[in-house]
Order: C-alpha cells, then sequence, then structure tokens
C-alpha cells in the first residue's frame, strides 16, 4: 500500500467513525447477524465503504 492509499483509507473511516471507533457498529451488526466471526462483520462493513465511495478495490 503506498502512504496515499493508507491516507486515503484513514479518511474515508474517519469520516464514517467520527468518534475513533466502530466497535459499536460491528457488535451490533454481529448480534444481529448471529454471526461469530468478526472478521466476516468487518469484511461486510469494509464492502459497504468501498461501495458507497463507488472505489474498484
Amino acid at each position: 500500500m503506498t502512504c496515499s492509499t493508507v491516507a486515503k483509507a484513514r479518511a474515508i473511516l474517519a469520516e464514517a467513525f467520527p468518534t475513533g471507533s466502530a466497535v459499536n457498529l460491528i457488535d451490533l451488526r454481529q448480534k444481529e447477524a448471529r454471526e461469530t466471526d468478526h472478521g466476516n462483520v468487518i469484511n461486510r462493513l469494509a464492502s459497504e465503504l468501498i461501495a458507497a465511495r463507488g472505489l474498484q478495490i
């Protein structure tokens, strides 16, 4: 990853999670989906953030 890619990722996360944490949202989604693996929830959330920006990653 280049520095600009990292900076872009951080900017996207900062915009989506101004408190600096996605833990509460991840926990909520995990409970709603009855998902046992945080990784699956995080991957779906990442996909949503990417799609919302129209990025092809």
